[in-house]
């Protein structure tokens, strides 16, 4: 019990570390002590760990005066990430940095990815380090991967559903705990998820997030939502409405706050973003995913 409570504070102690320099920018050991409250030798040991891996990288930071400088810790750029997106038409290949930073991207034809690889590959990651790769799929049809990474040649690290790629991609920029997010495509199609401390919540089969399903049992999406709300007692309801959703988004806004009051959490309505939400989410999914792997 006490080896695995000490790997778990190892563990939060290089997350802590890589997520305050990936939010941060470029940090030296002692400003990252003071930004994490860890101190300077667990730091220094997570940064050793970060570096073996090559998620970060250190460079002595040029400074007008004379005396030892420091070194500075930075995200590699060098190590990439491919995102499959199979949940649009066209499909997309994304690479994306450590820095969620778009490398390069490209349309491709899902029926002959090899082709894809060798001309989209050879130029961009040739001295790159590919970290991992990641699947996004149309929601509740994640057979399609398996039909794709067939003809891929290799299983990827992690299979998304579009709509919990977009809410993780929105959580980011959230300063809550936990969120409740809605996605009104049109007056026939919603979707959603709930993000947690980053991280999307889908229960042991997966089920959490099917906001479809809770909809038949209770009958509405308004209760459906309250429901959850009242469950988890989230910070923030993030309703997103796409052509001919507005109405039922703010419908949706107004029966949330009759029935949980506007007190309780935080409820913004907006219009779908035109954008990279998709490989973003997926992309940082993946990221967080390979940090806590890191050995």
């Amino acid at each position: 019990m006490e080896r695995l409570k000490l790997e778990s504070i190892r563990r939060e102690s290089i997350e802590s570390t890589f997520n305050v320099i990936a939010k941060r920018g470029d940090l030296t050991r002692a400003e990252l002590a003071k930004a994490t409250g860890l101190s300077l030798m667990t730091i220094g040991k997570s940064v050793e760990l970060l570096e073996r891996n090559l998620a970060l990288m250190s460079y002595k930071k040029p400074t007008g005066s004379p005396g030892r400088k420091s070194a500075v810790c930075s995200l590699n750029k060098n190590c990439v990430m491919l995102i499959y997106d199979l949940s649009a038409a066209p499909n997309r290949l994304y690479i994306r940095d450590l820095t969620l930073g778009g490398v390069a991207e490209y349309d491709f034809d899902p029926e002959n990815p090899i082709e894809t690889e060798m001309t989209a590959f050879v130029e961009y990651l040739s001295e790159r380090n590919v970290i991992g790769t990641a699947c996004v799929v149309p929601d509740n049809n994640g057979d399609i991967a398996s039909g794709f990474t067939d003809k891929l040649g290799r299983l990827p690290e992690l299979v998304v559903s579009r709509t919990a790629a977009r809410a993780i991609a929105h959580d980011s920029s959230n300063e809550v705990e936990t969120g409740v997010y809605i996605f009104i495509e049109n007056e026939s199609k919603t979707d959603g998820a709930i993000v947690r401390n980053g991280r999307i919540i889908d229960g042991d089969h997966g089920d959490a997030v099917r906001v479809d399903h809770l909809t038949e049992l209770l009958g509405s999406l308004d209760v459906s939502v309250a429901a959850i709300s009242m469950v988890i007692d989230p910070g923030l309801i993030h309703i997103e409405f796409g052509a001919g959703g507005r109405q039922n988004a703010d419908r949706l806004r107004d029966n949330l706050t009759r029935l949980i009051g506007k007190s309780k959490c935080e409820i913004v309505v907006c219009a779908i973003p035109s954008g990279s939400e998709v490989p973003e989410g997926a992309a940082r999914m993946l990221r967080d995913q390979w940090i806590r792997g890191l050995k």
